[in-house]
């Protein structure tokens, strides 16, 4: 009896060991995209710079 509350308990550590490894590799893909959607932020914010800088020299 003894070892089959061993058996189920590590079974749930094994469990909850998986979901946290889930969570966290879920965490880690939001955190990839956010930093690909900020760079590509700075890269339009760039060319909008770059856009504007041109539309002043041209006007001049």
């Amino acid at each position: 009896m003894a070892y089959n509350k061993f058996e189920e308990s590590d079974k749930e550590f094994m469990d909850g060991s998986k979901c946290a490894f889930n969570v966290q590799e879920e965490v880690n893909n939001i955190k990839r995209e956010s930093e690909d959607k900020i760079q590509k932020v700075g890269v339009y914010m760039d060319l909008i710079k770059f856009t504007f800088l041109e539309a002043q020299f041209s006007v001049s």
